[in-house]
């Protein structure tokens, strides 16, 4: 492949994944459940990273080292919550 045609390749990678970056979709990440807060949230681990005060969805009851699914809504990582024990 010459180089001029690799250069465009690229330079449309990148377009499009900084596209992709600003959508606004639902999608999940898995972790898991390390502390029960007194107030019926969840720290939950994922990748060495640690979130604290997850809520999870109404009628779900979890218990440290359960694995979850939590959905990050409109790709707003401010509005997550857990969805589903896996």
């Amino acid at each position: 492949m010459k180089s001029e045609q690799k250069a465009i390749l690229d330079a449309c990678k990148i377009i499009v994944e900084n596209q992709i970056k600003n959508l606004k979709y639902n999608y999940y990440i898995d972790g898991v459940v390390t502390k029960k807060n007194s107030d019926e949230t969840y720290d939950i681990r994922n990748s060495g990273n640690i979130f604290e005060n997850v809520k999870a969805r109404t009628g779900l009851t979890l218990s440290e080292g359960d694995s979850v699914q939590i959905m990050i809504k409109n790709g707003d990582f401010n509005n997550k919550f857990i969805d589903d024990k896996i």
